[in-house]
């Protein structure tokens, strides 16, 4: 029983990481900084934080989204790692 609820905790945790990576995909090339929330009505249990930062490529930036909640007496979490790179037009070229 405690491995079907947890399965069901990743599985919704999945689903608001998916989430809140597509905000950040809707951005084109999202600003670096840190964001963080709950997850509001549709997920109670969680909370959130998306980190963008830059990379040693100018053109390049890494976005973090990692999903959090309390199992019991733990800490749990579960992250998505993603790049997004910059494909504007360079003028005077």
């Amino acid at each position: 029983v405690r491995l079907v609820d947890e399965s069901g905790q990743i599985s919704v945790a999945t689903l608001l990481a998916r989430e809140k990576m597509a905000e950040l995909e809707s951005l084109g090339f999202p600003e670096v900084g840190k964001t963080s929330g709950t997850g509001g009505e549709t997920y109670p249990q969680l909370r959130w934080e998306k980190v963008v930062s830059a990379t040693d490529v100018l053109s390049l930036r890494k976005a973090q989204v990692r999903i959090l909640w309390t199992e019991g007496t733990r800490e749990r979490s579960l992250e998505l790692v993603c790049y997004f790179a910059n494909h504007g037009i360079r003028s005077g070229v």
